[in-house]
């Protein structure tokens, strides 16, 4: 069963245009047997962030129906209750930013939260033509952090940063994507690394990725160029012959 609830979203694109829409679906995931307790995983992102005015999708993967509360940042208010049958999607567009949380009603373990952030705090960049045909997008906020030289952030961002001793947590979406029909590819084997400016490796995650959606995070230390690198081993299941996707990235901007 599909829905919409208004509540907020935008964000910057490095490959493009400002205030284009997210190149990939957006899409957070009710694991199977989720409602177990014995589950490992019961959704596969609980923080995700999203700009103001894409679409989230809430896609219920598990066996059963669940019914979920969405509220807003205090948690002192309800704004939606959402019904997902088995199978089913409910659909998400926000008008302003915020932070928002969201629980299943019955089973406590199924939770998470989304932050609508405006198109100063989001960055996006997508790597194309790659071997096997799945497209590699790299979100990240606050866009303190952005490719290139391209800089959008303001000086309160920067000032905020040196401040706290150039510590930065960054959060970072990556996004598998079928080039043949768009959508999310699901079942990739991937790492994600962090390279500094003289190819040491800062940051590494290794995972299977069931939707085709990750998340990672990072606390940057000092300022400089970094990259940060995709590497695909797996689609489906079967090893392929490796694809690697590499973003730049700058910290900070000014």
């Amino acid at each position: 069963m599909a829905g919409t609830v208004m509540a907020a979203l935008v964000l910057v694109m490095i490959i493009g245009e400002m205030n284009e829409s997210l190149l990939a679906e957006q899409k957070i995931t009710i694991f199977p047997g989720a409602h177990s307790d014995t589950a490992i995983r019961f959704i596969d992102i609980t923080d995700y962030f999203v700009p103001v005015g894409e679409k989230l999708t809430l896609f219920n993967d598990d066996f059963i129906g669940h019914k979920l509360v969405l509220t807003n940042e205090d948690n002192s208010t309800q704004l939606q209750e959402i019904v997902l049958p088995s199978n089913s999607s409910f659909y998400l567009e926000f008008e302003k930013p915020g932070k928002y949380y969201y629980s299943s009603k019955d089973y406590p373990k199924i939770q998470g939260s989304i932050s609508v952030l405006d198109s100063l705090n989001i960055s996006v960049e997508k790597i194309a033509g790659l071997e096997n045909n799945v497209d590699v997008q790299l979100a990240w906020a606050p866009s303190i952090v952005l490719s290139n030289s391209t800089a959008y952030s303001s000086d309160q961002e920067v000032l905020d940063y040196e401040e706290e001793g150039g510590n930065l947590k960054v959060d970072f979406i990556i996004t598998f994507i079928d080039n043949k029909t768009g959508i999310n590819q699901e079942h990739i084997d991937y790492t994600y690394k962090i390279f500094d400016e003289s190819g040491n490796d800062l940051f590494n995650q290794g995972l299977h990725s069931t939707y085709g959606v990750e998340k990672a995070k990072y606390m940057f230390k000092k300022i400089g160029n970094f990259r940060a690198q995709v590497m695909i081993t797996h689609i489906l299941f079967a090893p392929v012959e490796p694809d690697v996707a590499a973003f730049n990235i700058r910290i900070p901007v000014g």
